[in-house]
């Protein structure tokens, strides 16, 4: 989270989205899509609602906000989703998904293989019965 002000969230924005979105300025359907916002909602409950904050650059370069609320539907979509990958990658099932953003995952040592790393820097969680 960046910022919390006036009871709203202010999300740092994803480069895919700013990518494919930055022409669009009221892609309500797709703010509500994004599990980043909805896991910043979890983090400040007491938030009213979450934002993108974009940079659009032009020859008059301006900001537009995507403002989004998160309701009990949306909270419970996601942490039903956050449970199906834990216990997926609990059973063994860690999918890679290589790219620019491999540079900044916490589990970079995991894809590379290198063990030593991850028991340096992760932490092992019991397995739920």
């Amino acid at each position: 989270m960046e910022l919390i002000s006036s009871g709203t969230v202010i999300a740092p924005l994803s480069n895919s989205w700013r990518d494919h979105h930055v022409r669009s300025t009221s892609d309500e359907a797709h703010s509500l899509r994004l599990d980043q916002l909805t896991a910043y909602q979890l983090a400040e409950p007491d938030a009213q609602q979450v934002a993108l904050c974009v940079l659009v650059r032009t020859k008059e370069p301006r900001i537009d906000w995507h403002l989004s609320a998160r309701q009990p539907t949306h909270l419970a979509e996601y942490l039903a989703k956050a449970d199906l990958v834990g216990r997926a990658i609990t059973a063994g099932h860690f999918y890679k998904r290589p790219g620019k953003w491999c540079v900044y995952c916490d589990y970079l040592a995991v894809c590379l293989g290198d063990q030593e790393k991850v028991r340096e820097t992760l932490v092992q969680v019991a397995p739920r019965s």
